[in-house]
């Protein structure tokens, strides 16, 4: 096995990573309090607004490599364009960009990138969080634009091989990605529907709507600041699998389905508290 076979199968096991591990407690020595006293932690935020140059990580990935993304360029159409970004340097093609980045070696993947809306752009990834991790420098920027378009060629040598292979996993994580974002969209665009066509339930309860209610073991909760419906299952249905749906007069619209997490978080504009209460259902699946 070459040197590259070697490192694509590191890749490949990487992927079969389990998200959350169970491991045995053990008993560890507490180590010395002070011995990090001069340590300063390092600060992880929430991205706000995206720029250009900055370094993200879509939190939790599907699999278990990181998802960490450059913000390339921001388009007046309203549309931000992402490039992945791997930790597997060894694998670069001619489409990579080689960088250091707070220690460690990266390569931007100029030919996997794809476009997110810039509106509400945290809430584009559906539960996941996006956590600023820092900025390329214009330098560095400079480099991944040239590459980009195409001005000079990137860091690695010729395609084939194990790189062909890597770069073909590669682009199936980030469609996937991206197919999910798209299936959100679409609900979302489902979910509006469905409450401006029962609207009336809202109108019937006008002037009493509550932020917060529980129906069938779901609570949930209204942020009228985020625009975000917040549900929240009881102990005893998280991890199960099950469908969470609304459903009015003949019309179903789904807001979740699958193994129930401690919480799940929904964009939504238009809220009404009566219509979730004469709606909600949770279905085994």
């Amino acid at each position: 096995m070459t040197p590259l076979e070697e490192i694509l199968e590191l890749y490949r096991e990487a992927l079969k990573v389990e998200d959350v591990l169970e491991y045995e407690d053990v008993d560890i020595e507490p180590p010395d309090i002070d011995s990090f006293k001069n340590i300063e932690p390092k600060e992880i935020k929430e991205i706000e607004v995206p720029e250009e140059g900055d370094i993200i990580e879509v939190f939790p990935s599907p699999d278990g490599l990181g998802m960490i993304f450059l913000i390339f360029r921001i388009y007046k159409n309203g549309y931000v364009e992402l490039l992945p970004m791997s930790k597997f340097w060894e694998l670069a093609t001619p489409e990579d960009v080689l960088i250091q980045f707070e220690g460690e070696t990266y390569i931007v993947q100029t030919d996997l990138g794809f476009e997110v809306p810039e509106e509400d752009f945290p809430k584009r990834f559906g539960n996941r969080k996006v956590f600023l991790l820092g900025k390329l420098t214009p330098e560095q920027m400079k480099e991944v634009e040239d590459v980009y378009e195409g001005r000079k060629k990137g860091t690695g040598g010729m395609w084939g091989g194990p790189k062909e292979e890597f770069k073909t996993l590669e682009s199936r994580r980030y469609f996937s990605l991206f197919a999910q974002m798209i299936e959100e969209e679409e609900k979302l665009l489902e979910l509006s529907a469905f409450f401006e066509k029962h609207r009336e339930y809202a109108l019937a309860a006008a002037g009493e709507e509550k932020t917060w209610g529980e129906k069938e073991g779901i609570r949930w909760f209204y942020d009228s600041e985020e625009k975000r419906l917040i549900l929240t299952p009881e102990e005893n249905l998280v991890g199960k699998r099950k469908r969470i749906l609304l459903e009015a007069d003949g019309d179903k619209v789904v807001l979740f389905e699958g193994e129930l997490p401690k919480k799940i978080e929904i964009p939504l504009e238009n809220y009404s508290h009566s219509l979730l209460e004469r709606s909600l259902r949770v279905e085994d699946v």
